[in-house]
């Protein structure tokens, strides 16, 4: 049972060593529990950390839309009460990799699952280790080998669109010289590299998380730039992981999907481990999309898009003819099916998204439980959905799924958190989520 924790003593000669923890968010997380009686308490991360460093270590190298706050993280994994008794941490939604960052940082082995492919090659280079020399051969290497090289890879058809010509031929020519490379973790350094150059060439608004294109983009772009912006991109991106700590063994990222069992696989698996995750919201099914210029260039697309990608992801709006047939009433939850009925009277398509979206984010649980993940505590971070007008407790459901599979609620937390929306237009009338909710769980094992 979570509860406040006596201070801390070292470990003596003979004892197993314990992740290191700080006692000020030790002291902090005591004082929560202490005025916690089963309602969601109002708290501040920001203010219980204070002002983090906006370039820290690697954590903004590169712009993914929507990242969790990493102060939530940044606090939890630095408190006694969540750390006791697990060996490693887990998070089924990595996304750019801010939990396994900050558990890294702290030397607490990490694993993470991804089901973007991009987000999962970000959480890799981001808490991988490599050095500075090695960086700039890889970079200089490349460039000349693109630069002499015969073999271009074209892109995706739909990807044209957005560059001119010369952008187009450079980002080809490299492309062709990052997929050349052996070496796994050298080739992740040159692809991300190269996502940030597709991404800055393109056509598309920067402003924009989802690709808009410019109105001002029938300007030719200089035939020299394309380069510059591979050698800037790349000396920024060296730069950010010559910051890594370095490590016994970096986190280990999977591009796999968490409702499957087999996607919770790792050497680890078998140890107390500590689950630390923030779902994707039941309405961004845009996250892929988001990534659709890189995915295109990193070879993860067909000339369709992003469609592929889209129809395997957890809170997606394309469904299949037997996902638009599942029935609200199977999730079992009274008020949420009352809700779902109220939307599927004025929207079926989104009251079909989100019955699918809570079934899938079951099956996400249910593995959370299996006896080889064998998880300790649980620590699910989400925000609220309105769907047509209705609001969505999301938290609560999840929460109500969590304790149907073992799971026992021991701190709600409510961060009255503003700006984690995804925009997808220019001039979109999408709002921030009010604020984060933070569901701490325990389970007997």
């Amino acid at each position: 049972m979570l509860s406040s924790t006596p201070a801390y003593t070292a470990p003596s000669l003979g004892q197993s060593p314990e992740f290191p923890y700080s006692a000020r968010h030790t002291r902090d997380l005591d004082e929560l529990l202490a005025q916690y009686a089963g309602m969601p308490l109002e708290v501040s991360f920001r203010q219980l950390v204070g002002v983090l460093p906006a370039d820290e270590s690697t954590h903004s190298i590169y712009p993914y839309p929507a990242r969790l706050l990493r102060h939530i993280p940044r606090l939890l994994l630095s408190s006694r009460q969540i750390l006791e008794g697990v060996e490693y941490v887990i998070d089924p939604f990595c996304g750019s990799g801010t939990v396994l960052l900050e558990a890294q940082n702290r030397r607490i082995p990490s694993v993470g699952i991804d089901q973007n492919p991009v987000a999962a090659l970000i959480s890799r280079v981001k808490t991988t280790p490599l050095s500075k020399e090695d960086m700039v051969a890889l970079l200089e290497r490349t460039a000349l080998a693109a630069k002499r090289s015969r073999s271009v890879r074209l892109p995706a058809e739909y990807l044209r669109k957005w560059y001119a010509p010369p952008a187009l031929s450079v980002l080809s020519r490299l492309a062709s010289a990052v997929r050349d490379v052996d070496d796994p973790s050298q080739r992740d350094f040159l692809s991300l590299v190269l996502a940030l150059c597709a991404r800055k060439l393109s056509h598309a608004d920067p402003r924009i998380p989802v690709p808009v294109r410019m109105k001002a983009s029938s300007e030719a772009i200089p035939a020299a730039e394309p380069w510059e912006e591979w050698s800037k991109n790349g000396k920024r991106t060296m730069a950010r992981i010559g910051r890594l700590r370095r490590v016994d063994q970096p986190s280990r990222v999977y591009h796999a999907d968490a409702r499957t069992e087999t996607a919770w696989t790792s050497p680890l698996l078998g140890k107390p481990s500590l689950i630390v995750t923030s779902p994707p919201y039941g309405a961004a099914q845009k996250y892929i999309r988001s990534t659709s210029l890189e995915s295109g260039w990193l070879g993860f697309t067909t000339d369709k898009g992003t469609i592929d990608l889209e129809r395997a992801s957890v809170g997606r709006e394309h469904l299949t003819k037997d996902e638009r047939l599942a029935t609200i009433a199977s999730l079992g939850n009274g008020r949420l099916t009352a809700i779902l009925n109220e939307i599927a009277e004025d929207h079926p398509v989104r009251a079909s998204i989100y019955t699918n979206y809570f079934l899938d984010m079951e099956r996400v649980l249910r593995n959370a439980a299996l006896p080889a993940v064998n998880c300790k505590r649980l620590v699910v971070i989400c925000g609220t959905n309105t769907v047509r007008g209705k609001h969505i407790e999301t938290h609560e459901v999840l929460s109500e799924i969590a304790l149907t599979k073992g799971f026992k609620r021991t701190l709600s937390l409510r961060d009255a958190i503003k700006g984690r929306t995804l925009l997808t237009t220019r001039n979109s009338d999408g709002t921030p989520a009010p604020a984060e909710f933070i569901e701490v769980f325990e389970r007997d094992i």
